[in-house]
């Protein structure tokens, strides 16, 4: 009989102890060849849904900073923009 910890742990290190996982529906960079704003790219769960209640922040805020859902590039660089929920994140590279 195999013991009933290595199957939890199995469960959990496969992502399926009840938490989704996120995944950008897009590049894990994205350009911008002028400053201003723009969307996100989407974020997807593993059931093809958009989790709700996402939180961004980019750093450094040199580059670019967040407007409610947008995101602003303000200056030319590089920016990690990261976006939470539930504990879990998902981020990309902002090009500039």
């Amino acid at each position: 009989m195999q013991n009933p910890w290595t199957l939890a742990l199995a469960l959990v290190a496969c992502g399926l102890d009840g938490h989704q996982e996120l995944r950008l529906a897009g590049p894990d960079e994205v350009r911008m060849e002028r400053l201003g704003a723009m969307d996100p790219p989407a974020v997807v769960l593993p059931d093809g849904g958009e989790p709700e209640g996402l939180h961004w922040a980019a750093e450094p805020g040199e580059v670019a900073r967040i407007d409610g859902e947008r995101i602003v590039a303000v200056a030319p660089g590089e920016a990690t923009v990261t976006g939470t929920w539930q504990g879990h994140t998902v981020h990309f590279t902002l090009v500039v």
